[in-house]
């Protein structure tokens, strides 16, 4: 895999944006992404294509059909932060469009997104309007702020009588996330662009919030519509909990993915959080780690006790902040 990586560069002219696109080969989801990627209106394109527990048949099978883009494998699941950090050391666009493999782009998705960052050069991120399959039923307008210190995708699940406007944001949902190059190199640290030890959940809260502490700004642009069949490619089980607990996709996720969610979680606090501001917001994380305990301790405690035993990955996540200036 290495060597293949190593002998792929190109120049690319100015503004070209590389799409990295990250797939498990999920019930024909890949398709209609790269379909999408294909008829960008945007003339500047470049497209990676990373597949988790593929082979070379895989390979070139998706190679005959797609051509024009470039696609790489890994025999095992890499989950979702080392394949992005892969695409985007190895591109070379001016922008970068981190992509999952189950949201689908309108054509004019990139040549909007692009319009939106050469507007202001303090434009590190952009969060385009990603609906459901639908159309109608907002996925996510962007990243806000949440006081538990969770993600939280604005407009999610609603369907608004009319649109939201561009604007600032948070930061921006990790299954379409558009940045500025410059950027990425900025924030990078010693885990990478995303973070690699968190493998999947919180990477894109991460970044994003690494990025504004170093003064870049996101921003939300209504004019760049995907699709996303939210969850279609995640893991999951069934939870055999009582149906107030069934509601929540927490509960289906296998017992290695929930791990990471806490976590992650607990990781990007470590990572990037301020004490006043912690401190500030306390009652907040405080509720939502009572509920978590609660659920935990009651119908999953094998995810404490792994919780418990991953003291180096902690002790890791402070030795990042501290090498970040963050201590």
């Amino acid at each position: 895999m290495e060597n293949i990586l190593s002998t792929y560069s190109r120049q690319i002219p100015g503004r070209t944006v590389s799409v990295i696109v990250v797939s498990c080969q999920k019930e024909g989801l890949l398709s209609d992404c790269l379909l999408s990627v294909s008829r960008q209106t945007h003339p500047f394109v470049e497209c990676l294509v990373f597949l988790n527990c593929a082979c070379q048949e895989d390979l070139s099978r998706w190679q005959k059909r797609f051509p024009a883009f470039k696609f790489f494998y890994f025999t095992d699941n890499q989950l979702y932060c080392r394949p992005n950090n892969e695409g985007i050391r190895i591109s070379s666009g001016e922008y970068v469009l981190c992509l999952n493999d189950d949201v689908a782009l309108s054509p004019s998705y990139i040549d909007e997104a692009v319009k939106i960052m050469e507007a202001d050069s303090a434009f590190g991120m952009l969060s385009g309007c990603l609906f459901r399959p639908d159309g109608k039923t907002v996925d996510s307008a962007g990243l806000v702020w949440s006081k538990c210190r969770k993600p939280h995708d604005r407009g999610y699940g609603m369907k608004p009588s009319k649109p939201y406007p561009a604007g600032p944001v948070f930061g921006v949902n990790g299954a379409a996330a558009f940045y500025r190059r410059k950027m990425l190199e900025e924030v990078k640290d010693v885990g990478g662009y995303f973070d690699e030890s968190y493998g999947i959940y919180y990477e894109d809260l991460d970044l994003s919030w690494r990025a504004r502490r170093m003064g870049w700004k996101a921003v939300f642009n209504p004019a760049s519509v995907a699709i996303h069949k939210r969850g279609a490619t995640t893991r999951i089980e069934e939870s055999g909990l009582p149906g107030f607990f069934s509601r929540f996709a927490f509960v289906k996720l296998p017992h290695d993915l929930k791990v990471r969610h806490v976590r992650n979680r607990y990781a990007t606090m470590i990572k990037n959080d301020r004490l006043w501001a912690f401190l500030l917001d306390l009652p907040w994380i405080l509720f939502y780690e009572a509920r978590l305990f609660i659920y935990l301790a009651f119908f999953d405690r094998r995810v404490l006790r792994d919780l418990a035993c991953d003291t180096g990955f902690f002790s890791s996540a402070f030795a990042k902040r501290k090498g970040s200036g963050n201590g």
